[in-house]
């Protein structure tokens, strides 16, 4: 799907949930099912995935989860499998021939390639998974898979917990490094928004828009241009959330920001407020506004961003290089 009608769909899936049909509210979007979600949770007692937090995980793994059948899908290869009935009598017909399987080579390539290498947890999240498979070399097919990762954020969570772990490893590691099969539509998860639309009403919840309404948040949410920074959009949900939390606080930073453009570009020769609209019109342009109004609009100049950066301390090459490319 091309980038443009990519981003018309992710607008359209936004905005109609922040309106149905007659006005009113949508409810939250939830994913869809894992296909063997029974047999995964069976395989997980207590112990490694408290009951506190199955439905969180869960809920992770299912938003997740065309991603991350395509990880597996990439990472494994197709071997027989024997898998140990529960009379612990093997037969014919237990086995499944031709079955995806990922061995402990790869499963440490994988690990390896998301930079989290290098630790016993990872040997033990898949010593523990793949138990179940009878062979001089255990594999993990797809469900075991999914507890391994389950295991290994179970393994290395914090005080935080399994889910912050889990949300983590997801995002942060697996799915923005490992490779994918090419033939997979990876498409089809960016599209959908799968990342965001479960959560949005656990977001609203804390939301605080400083005049702005949830809705209006919502439609201007997709036009922001994120689709060309790096990791995009596995960081969408943190980055939203941060945003939605503290909206009120940043539009009122804004706010002073820019009046003080507005003071400086008035004050410095321009005359009459019609010419200082006019200067202000020019340094939006300048900044990638489409945006031609008679109106004055608010914008925070070069010299701005800059006291901004000196106040708040944020002293980096990177940031400066912003305010000169703009």
């Amino acid at each position: 799907m091309p980038r443009k009608e990519e981003e018309e769909v992710q607008t359209a899936a936004l905005v109609s949930h922040a309106g149905g049909p007659d006005g009113g509210e949508l409810g939250a979007i939830e994913p869809e099912p894992i296909d063997f979600e029974d047999e995964l949770l069976a395989s997980l007692d207590e112990t490694v995935l408290p009951n506190d937090a199955r439905e969180a995980v869960v809920r992770e793994l299912r938003t997740a989860q065309m991603e991350l059948r395509a990880v597996f899908l990439c990472y494994s290869s197709e071997r027989d499998l024997l898998v140990a009935p529960a009379d612990g009598e093997l037969a014919i017909e237990d086995s499944q021939p031709n079955a995806k399987a990922m061995p402990l080579a790869t499963w440490k390539q994988l690990c390896a390639d998301c930079g989290i290498d290098g630790l016993s947890e990872v040997d033990e999240a898949f010593a523990a998974s793949a138990s179940g498979v009878k062979e001089s070399a255990p594999v993990l097919d797809e469900v075991q898979f999914y507890g391994a990762l389950v295991r290994l954020a179970g393994r290395l969570a914090d005080a935080a917990g399994i889910t912050k772990s889990l949300y983590t490893l997801l995002y942060e590691c697996i799915l923005p490094f490992a490779r994918r099969e090419g033939t997979t539509t990876i498409s089809q998860v960016l599209s959908s928004r799968s990342y965001l639309l479960p959560y949005l009403e656990e977001i609203r919840a804390s939301f605080s828009g400083f005049g702005v309404s949830w809705e209006q948040w919502l439609k201007l949410w997709p036009q922001l241009k994120l689709a060309g920074l790096p990791g995009f959009p596995f960081w969408e949900r943190q980055v939203f959330s941060a945003l939605s939390n503290n909206l009120g606080v940043l539009l009122r930073i804004f706010s002073y920001y820019a009046k003080q453009t507005l003071k400086r570009l008035l004050g410095a020769g321009m005359g009459t407020a019609s010419a200082g609209a006019n200067a202000i019109g020019a340094v939006a342009s300048g900044a990638g506004s489409k945006q031609h109004t008679s109106g004055m609009t608010l914008v925070i100049g070069k010299h701005e961003w800059l006291a901004f950066v000196r106040d708040c301390k944020l002293f980096s090459k990177k940031l400066v290089r912003t305010a000169e490319d703009h």
